[in-house]
């Protein structure tokens, strides 16, 4: 018994050695948790799936090392293939693709790298969705469909004969919106702060807490409607508004020119007011004003709760 387990062993380890290499798709490999699988699949390898199904594929590069955290997903085509990020299961943390069958047909799924650092910045799957045909039994059968898998504004359906099995996909449905009122906290606008956290403690591990060489000079960004009333609580040593560069009041993701100005002078002030190259390190957030209690009354898809 124990040369036979051995073998079996020698065996997997050799099929597992031949699907690295030729970047075959290996189908329900089993995680850390026992009670969960997910498909492994090499990139520029090819996933199939049925509609209606969610399947859970981690990528791996030609070594077997899993490279899916490493990319950003997307899919070419959305009514076919849905793509987001999900865990294998609640207690096994390994991050994972999850695959939704949306409808019928092949789709390719993009991986762009998120650090510049890879050696491959774009990388590719293919995933294939479509049903079984019928076989020559089931061609002459007088089929009798229940559904046994309800379709969704989200995915495909499946209906199944109960005589023969045999299967058929049922088109997704389209989304289904009532008025929804919700209450939500939102803000009159927003200021950004940037400060020097340095200070000139030769030895930065034994600096006291409230270092008396400490530098916190602070510039602030917002805008001219704020004039001279700005919410932050300490001292500001320079006040910046975006409308000077290009910004427009509330949109405050348009105010990059005004952040990195305001982190440029922070610099200038470490290099050549304090003539010191150790208040260098300068820290940023946000500070919202106005925090106000909004009813709105929208539009929410009652089965997968997209806005209109």
């Amino acid at each position: 018994m124990k040369s036979k387990n051995t073998f079996k062993k020698f065996i997997t380890c050799m099929l597992i050695a031949a699907i690295a290499i030729t970047g075959i798709s290996l189908e329900s490999v089993t995680t850390a948790n026992a009670a969960t699988t997910a498909s492994y699949v090499q990139k520029w390898g090819t996933v199939t799936m049925k509609p209606g199904d969610t399947k859970k594929v981690i990528v791996t590069d030609n070594d077997g090392n899993d490279i899916t955290t490493k990319y950003k997903w997307t899919s070419s085509d959305k009514n076919i293939v849905k793509v987001n990020m999900d865990f294998v299961s609640q207690s096994d943390l390994t991050e994972c693709l999850e695959l939704i069958a949306a409808g019928s047909g092949t789709v390719t799924l993009t991986g762009k790298a998120v650090s510049l650092l890879e050696d491959i910045t774009t990388i590719q799957l293919t995933v294939t969705v479509k049903m079984a045909g019928p076989t020559a039994k089931q061609k002459k059968c007088k089929h009798k469909f229940t559904v046994t898998k309800k379709a969704t504004c989200e995915r495909a359906g499946v209906k199944t004969c109960k005589k023969c099995k045999l299967q058929k996909s049922i088109k997704r449905t389209d989304h289904k919106y009532v008025n929804t009122t919700i209450k939500t906290t939102e803000y009159d606008g927003y200021e950004y702060i940037v400060m020097c956290s340095g200070c000139d403690c030769e030895n930065k591990a034994v600096c006291p807490g409230n270092c008396p060489t400490a530098c916190d000079f602070t510039v602030v960004v917002t805008t001219k409607e704020r004039g001279n009333v700005i919410d932050y609580p300490y001292h500001y040593d320079r006040v910046l508004y975006v409308e000077d560069y290009g910004g427009a009041g509330l949109d405050y993701y348009t105010w990059n020119d005004a952040i990195e100005e305001a982190t440029d002078i922070i610099l200038w002030h470490a290099m050549y007011d304090l003539k010191s190259d150790m208040h260098g390190a300068w820290e940023d957030f946000e500070w919202a004003y106005g925090e106000h209690e909004v009813t709105k009354t929208i539009k929410v898809c009652k089965y997968c709760n997209k806005e209109k």
